[in-house]
């Protein structure tokens, strides 16, 4: 019987950022490049020259025009996804244009990346960071320009910032673990040994989703005597990378029964090994974050549990109301929170997609 399923111009950078990992003494992890799976570095949908600002068809600045930069963390499906998404809203409100850069995960590439936008002279910045501390200053160009800054669903700690759109990154984990805790109460006699595949250590928003199901779930699985966490690497958000990773742990632990990942391609990477390994998926829990339109198939074809999805309509209507304020000089004193990350299973999946 299939499982019950019951869940971000500095012209210098001073000094080095560091990008540290997790706890020290957590089992097999290892520092690794978090890098998104597509790797041709800096996107500029909009423009054809890097430098190019708002301007008319006879070339003479075009002043009614909204120009917003986009300075993205990756360029993973569900970050395409919410760019496509959001080019599309812009498109249909009428005389916006957009621009965007792809850090793949690299604190000093988005630095550079909005350096890039600042020089383009947009109406305002979305910034999608990879990292709190080390955007900040990033945040400081942005103001010095004159051009105002919202930052989208991952933290920067600058209180100079317009607005802070998103929900918590913690939530995603908090899910993950709620699905988990609700499969290990419906089997009492069940033990849990997990695995557990990051996007990249050292960034703000996979920690957040790490702190999110390690506590309380994983703590007290342990604490408990129901299972514990038997390793945990960096898949780089590839599907291959973390399909490499799950073959070694079906050789290295052949009690494992979960595999938790931080984003659906790593999970269905996770699948692809099971799946070609035999393993009884009806007996085996894999769990992605993102609810892709690759996940979202994996799910029907009962080959990936559960996943967090994110209505991306609700999202980029919020961010881009929210864009087109601080322009025209709007800020906002408190967070502007999102309600749309929701677990989907085989279960509910038809219910979440139809309200969109």
């Amino acid at each position: 019987m299939k499982k019950y399923v019951s869940l971000l111009l500095a012209g210098l950078l001073i000094g080095s950022v560091c990008m540290s990992g997790c706890g020290s003494g957590e089992p097999d992890k290892e520092a690794a490049p978090a890098a998104g799976e597509d790797q041709s570095g800096q996107v500029a949908k909009g423009t054809d020259a890097p430098a190019q600002g708002k301007e008319s068809k006879d070339g003479e600045a075009d002043s009614s025009q909204m120009l917003i930069g986009i300075a993205c963390y990756s360029a993973d499906e569900y970050q395409k996804s919410w760019l496509d998404t959001f080019e599309a809203a812009a498109e249909k409100k009428g005389n916006i244009k957009v621009v965007s850069t792809n850090a793949d995960a690299n604190v000093e590439k988005q630095v550079s990346d909005v350096e890039s936008l600042i020089a383009q002279n947009p109406d305002v910045i979305i910034l999608r960071a990879v990292d709190a501390d080390g955007l900040a200053a990033s945040v400081d160009a942005c103001v010095t320009a004159g051009i105002p800054v919202v930052a989208s669903s991952y933290e920067v700690n600058n209180d100079k910032i317009a607005a802070w759109v998103g929900a918590n990154q913690k939530d995603n984990g908090t899910l993950q673990g709620e699905y988990l805790q609700g499969i290990l109460e419906s089997n009492p006699e069940m033990k849990m040994n997990l695995c557990y595949i990051w996007g990249g250590f050292g960034l703000t928003g996979t920690q957040e989703r790490y702190d999110g199901l390690i506590d309380p779930f994983v703590n007290n699985l342990k604490a408990d005597g129901r299972g514990e966490l038997l390793a945990e690497k960096a898949g780089n958000w590839s599907a291959s990378d973390a399909m490499a990773l799950t073959e070694d742990w079906i050789q290295s632990f052949p009690d494992m029964n979960v595999i938790v990942c931080q984003n659906d391609e790593m999970a269905a990477g996770a699948a692809n090994a099971l799946k070609a390994a035999n393993v009884d998926m009806d007996q085996f829990y894999l769990l992605g974050i993102d609810g892709s339109a690759n996940g979202q198939q994996y799910i029907r074809d009962g080959l990936i549990d559960a996943t967090i999805w994110t209505d991306l309509n609700d999202e980029i209507s919020t961010n881009l109301d929210v864009a087109v304020k601080a322009a025209g000089g709007e800020t906002y004193a408190d967070p502007v929170y999102l309600n749309s990350y929701k677990l989907m299973t085989k279960d509910n999946i038809d219910e979440l997609l139809g309200s969109k």
